[in-house]
């Protein structure tokens, strides 16, 4: 999920500097008067702006989550980039997260951000270019994200927004003659601490994705370059400026897709499609050839351990969950999917023993205090069934799993009155064979 927010109140200072030592320098045009066009309330700028707090506002209505820290499962289904669905026939990924945000102060830094830089470089390149460079580098960026990690789940405007601040630093060089030299190294200095920074915080902070920050910023400084001569007609430019950058979209999208068969990833996309569609014998078939390819990705191991699960394959879906928790020794959601494989198999007390260690890293973790009562019912440690059923019921009202097995238990127990509160609210959970 790239857009952090150090980088962003980075960006933010560098953009307020540029527009108050900057502004009586700026050249619209090389050969008019030095002058500073007045943007309209109707900016290129200001509808960027109100088109993500668009989005924000119509994702928090389909999912309440978006506003603070979603899900990646939510994200992808907002639209996020997801380079295995991207590259897979949703290529529209591409643009759509480029206005989809992880949270409202990922939003709310980044439109900062944008307020700052946007108009300074819309007033300097003209409000069509300025959309050119902003979309391009945003795209840039996103593609960046696929090629190095096509499973990353990425979203945010920071990418184009980078991409905004490089064509700006890039427009300085070509006319580096009209600037001071302090006034150059001033604004060097500064995107050398805006990277560091962003080095150094994401090489510490989960979910921030430098990649599409290096893509988008590259790609804007290129566009810059691009369009640095003002001395002719925004149609002119235009003209030459639109032909190159199709040309490199469509050279870097070439080299994700050709890394893309050479890493097996069509087969890993192949698999999370029949998985979606309940095919898992051929999503185990396809996350078996990628698995050939890379036996060090944790999320391959758990998609396949996911289909091996549906297919009663449950030995297999251990061993496989087993991988994962190898790989990523705190993934809390392994431990719970490995318990409930082993309760199929009639090892409750291991899974028992997973559902604790999973517990004592996420105490508020309801599917596994449903997995764990699952297993304490089997084992006819009733009390500490009901106890676990309740707390899972505490955080997770509403799982119709939960209901379902503790409406069994009650029914074991014969306390049918008890058992017809939860049966109701167990309506529509399928459950496995082995747990009817």
């Amino acid at each position: 999920m790239h857009g952090d927010s150090l980088s962003s109140i980075l960006s933010v200072n560098y953009c307020l500097a540029f527009k108050r030592e900057c502004t009586g320098y700026i050249v619209l045009r090389m050969n008019s008067d030095l002058k500073q066009t007045k943007l309209t309330f109707l900016s290129a700028s200001n509808v960027l702006i109100a088109a993500n707090i668009g989005v924000m506002a119509f994702c928090a209505v389909k999912n309440p989550g978006m506003l603070a820290f979603p899900s990646r499962q939510t994200l992808i289904e907002m639209g996020a980039n997801y380079g295995v669905l991207t590259f897979s026939g949703e290529s529209w990924r591409l643009l759509s997260s480029m206005f989809l945000h992880v949270g409202v102060i990922h939003l709310i830094m980044n439109l900062w951000g944008l307020r700052c830089v946007g108009p300074t470089a819309e007033s300097l390149f003209g409000w069509r270019m300025f959309l050119l460079i902003y979309f391009f580098s945003g795209v840039i960026g996103a593609l960046t994200s696929i090629f190095h990690s096509p499973l990353n789940v990425s979203a945010g405007a920071s990418g184009a927004i980078l991409g905004v601040y490089g064509s700006l630093l890039a427009f300085m060089y070509v006319h580096r003659e009209k600037y001071s030299r302090g006034m150059l190294k001033y604004h060097a200095a500064m995107a050398v601490g805006l990277f560091t920074a962003m080095i150094v915080f994401g090489r510490f902070e989960s979910g921030i994705d430098n990649y599409a920050h290096f893509g988008g910023f590259i790609a804007g400084g290129i566009a810059g370059l691009i369009l640095a001569r003002l001395d002719v007609t925004e149609e002119f430019r235009a003209a030459y400026a639109i032909p190159i950058m199709l040309f490199m979209l469509v050279l870097w999208a070439g080299v994700i897709e050709e890394n893309f068969k050479r890493r097996a990833f069509f087969d890993y996309a192949a698999g999370v499609k029949a998985l979606n569609k309940n095919e898992y014998v051929k999503a185990v078939n396809s996350f078996t050839i990628f698995i050939e390819h890379d036996s060090t990705d944790p999320d391959a191991f758990k998609a396949r351990a996911m289909a091996y699960s549906k297919t009663d394959q449950l030995d297999s879906a251990v061993k496989d969950y087993s991988k994962v928790l190898e790989l990523s020794p705190q993934s809390v959601l392994a431990y719970n999917n490995r318990a409930w494989a082993e309760c199929g198999l009639g090892k409750y007390d291991r899974a028992i023993l997973d559902a604790t260690t999973a517990l004592k890293l996420d105490p508020k973790f309801a599917p596994m205090y449903d997995t764990r009562g699952y297993a304490y019912a089997q084992t006819g440690q009733t009390e500490k069934a009901l106890s676990d059923f309740a707390a899972a019921l505490q955080y997770a009202p509403s799982d119709a799993g939960c209901h379902y097995h503790r409406m069994k238990l009650y029914e074991s127990l014969g306390k049918t009155a008890d058992a017809g509160k939860d049966r109701q609210a167990a309506d529509g959970y399928h459950p496995e064979t082995w747990e009817r």
